[in-house]
C-alpha cells in the first residue's frame, strides 16, 4: 500500500511540475475570456448585482446548461450564497470587514476532547448527474517536515470550506485540527509547521483558489466570497488557535483578499513568507510572543500583484527566495529586494509569447536539485 501511495504521489508531481524554469511552458485557453472582457468593462461603481446583470446579459450565459461546474451553476450557487446577505447595496466589502470585525472578538470553544461519535452518511462518490470523481476540494496537502512513510505518517489537507485536517497514519483515518470551533472561519488556505517543533502550526485563513478580484468592483467572475481574517498559530498541535497577525491583517480590511501561500524556512522556524493576493509579507519572528508582518513586495508592474507562490531555494534559504504571480522574482537578500527572472535571453519571454497572457504561476523546488527551480504556468 505505502508503495503505492509512493507511486501515486510520484505520477502526480510528474504530471503537474513538468515545466522547467528554462524550457517548456504550458498554455491553457479559456472560454471564458470573452465573459471575462465584458466584466472587466464595468464602472469602478459597479456592484455585485451589476455584475450578475452583465453576467445573464453576456453569451456566456445559456440558460440549458446542466453541468455541476459550468458557469450557470456557478453562479446560481454565488447567488444563492450572497445575494441575500449583499442585499441592497451588494457591496463585498461590507460583508467583509464585518468577518474581520467579528473575527477579532471571536472566542474559541474547545471541544477536542469531546467524543460526538459522528458518522459518515457520504455521498462517497461524484454525484449521478456528473462526471466528477469527488465530492469536495482539497486545496494544499502539506506533509510534517519530519515524514518518512513509516516512523512519522502525518499529513494535513487544508480545505475552503471544511477547515483544517491531519492524518497520523500515511491518509487512512483523518480528523480535523480543531479549526471547526477553534476558529471564528473554518476556511483553511494553506498550513506551515515549524521544521524542528512540530507541534507549532501555521495556518492561513480563506479560500486560495478559484480566484480573487483585487478590488470589490466590478465584482466579475472572479470574485471570491471566503477572504482572508489572517494567519492563525497553534503552540499546541492544533488543540487551540491564536491570531497573529499583527502588520498583516489592516492591508485586507478596506480591499480583501486571500494567502494563496504559507512557506517556513526549513532552517529557521521563525522566518515565515506568504504569499497572498495583496502581495509578499514576510515574518522574521514566527515564534515570538506577537510575530510582526511586513509586506515585502508588491510586484513590479501594476498587474503582477496577486501571488500565487513563494519558495526558498534549497540550501540557500537564508539568502535566495522565488516569488511568482504573473511573473516569475527572486530575491537574494531574503526578500528584502526583488527582480523578475524572465524576459529576453532567459528562456521565458512573456512579450514574446503575446496575445496569451500568465494568468497564474505555482513554483516547486527540490533539495535534490537546488539549482532547478519548476513553475507550473497558467495562460490565456
Amino acid at each position: 500500500m505505502k508503495t503505492q501511495l509512493k507511486e501515486k504521489f510520484t505520477s502526480i508531481i510528474n504530471k503537474y511540475f513538468v515545466i522547467h524554469f528554462s524550457l517548456t511552458i504550458v498554455l491553457y485557453f479559456l472560454a471564458a475570456a470573452q465573459v471575462q472582457a465584458q466584466m472587466l468593462s464595468l464602472p469602478d461603481t459597479a456592484n455585485f448585482y451589476d455584475y450578475l446583470n452583465a453576467f445573464y446579459a453576456s453569451p456566456e450565459y445559456d440558460a440549458t446548461d446542466t453541468a455541476e461546474g459550468g458557469y450557470k451553476a456557478q453562479h446560481e450557487r454565488l447567488i444563492l450564497q450572497w445575494g441575500n446577505r449583499l442585499y441592497p447595496h451588494g457591496d463585498f466589502s461590507v460583508a467583509n470587514k464585518a468577518i474581520i470585525d467579528y473575527s477579532s472578538n471571536f472566542t474559541p470553544v474547545n471541544t477536542i476532547t469531546e467524543n460526538p461519535n459522528w458518522v459518515c452518511l457520504g455521498p462517497s462518490n461524484g454525484p449521478s448527474n456528473s462526471g466528477s470523481n469527488g465530492v469536495g476540494q482539497i486545496h494544499r496537502i502539506t506533509f510534517d517536515p519530519k515524514y518518512d512513510g513509516v516512523n512519522n505518517q502525518i499529513i494535513y489537507a487544508c480545505t475552503g470550506f471544511g477547515g483544517l485536517w491531519r492524518t497520523e497514519n500515511d491518509g487512512f483515518l483523518w480528523e480535523n485540527v480543531n479549526t471547526d470551533t477553534g476558529l471564528p472561519l473554518s476556511s483553511a488556505a494553506d498550513v506551515a509547521i515549524h521544521p524542528e517543533n512540530t507541534d507549532t502550526l501555521f495556518m492561513a485563513t480563506g479560500l486560495p483558489d478559484n480566484g480573487v478580484n483585487l478590488h470589490y468592483s466590478p465584482n466579475w467572475s472572479n470574485t471570491n466570497p471566503i477572504y482572508t481574517i489572517g494567519i492563525f498559530r497553534s503552540l499546541n498541535y492544533g488543540q487551540t488557535w491564536n491570531p497573529i497577525n499583527d502588520g498583516f491583517i489592516e492591508g485586507f480590511y478596506d480591499n480583501g483578499g486571500t494567502v494563496r501561500k504559507l512557506t517556513i524556512d526549513v532552517n529557521n522556524g521563525s522566518i515565515l513568507f506568504a504569499a497572498t493576493s495583496n502581495g509578499i509579507y514576510r515574518t522574521l519572528n514566527a515564534c515570538a510572543n506577537t510575530p510582526n508582518w511586513t509586506k515585502v513586495f508588491d510586484g513590479i508592474s501594476t498587474t503582477d500583484g496577486d501571488f500565487r507562490s513563494v519558495e526558498f531555494k534549497p540550501g540557500n534559504s537564508d539568502t535566495v527566495v522565488y516569488a511568482a504571480s504573473t511573473d516569475i522574482f527572486r530575491s537574494v537578500d531574503g526578500g528584502d529586494t526583488w527582480l523578475s527572472m524572465t524576459g529576453q535571453n532567459t528562456g521565458l519571454d512573456f512579450e514574446a509569447l503575446e496575445p496569451f497572457q500568465p494568468i497564474r504561476i505555482n513554483l516547486a523546488v527540490t533539495p535534490a536539485d537546488p539549482e532547478r527551480l519548476f513553475a507550473y504556468i497558467y495562460m490565456e
